[in-house]
This record gives structure tokens, C-alpha cells and sequence, in this order.
């Protein structure tokens, strides 16, 4: 993963939905790679996330992720 990478991911919040986001920055912290990512839409939606669980919630289509949410 690399700045400037734009994927689907699902944002648990009040308002459960699939949203595209970019990687705005990518930190190493005590041998942890963070990924600070960024919604597309609506700028000030940020969050950090390390890449492990990230893996799981990554999707290259809204469908993939529209999929996922769906199952749950």
C-alpha cells in the first residue's frame, strides 16, 4: 500500500455504509505500520488503522464491500 491508493472500505459508525477512501499517509511506529486513510467525500473523515486488520476491510469495488456489509 502506498499514498495516493484509493479503495472501498466499510465505516462502522452511527450510519453503517461502504465508502471509498485514499492513504493520505503511511507511518512506522514500534515496528507497526499505520495507515492514516482519508474518505474521499468528506474530507475531515480520517483514521488510523494498522495494516493488518485493514487487509480484511479493503475492497477494490463498492460491490465487494456492499457484499460484505450485507453478510453481517
Amino acid at each position: 500500500m502506498k499514498i495516493g491508493d484509493k479503495f472501498f472500505t466499510i465505516a462502522y459508525t452511527e450510519n453503517t455504509r461502504v465508502i471509498e477512501v485514499e492513504v493520505i499517509d503511511i507511518e512506522n511506529i514500534n515496528g507497526v505500520e499505520i495507515i492514516h486513510i482519508q474518505n474521499i467525500e468528506i474530507l475531515h473523515d480520517k483514521w488510523y488503522i494498522s495494516v493488518e486488520p485493514l487487509g480484511q476491510w479493503k475492497f477494490k469495488t463498492r460491490e465487494e464491500a456492499e457484499k460484505k456489509l450485507n453478510e453481517y
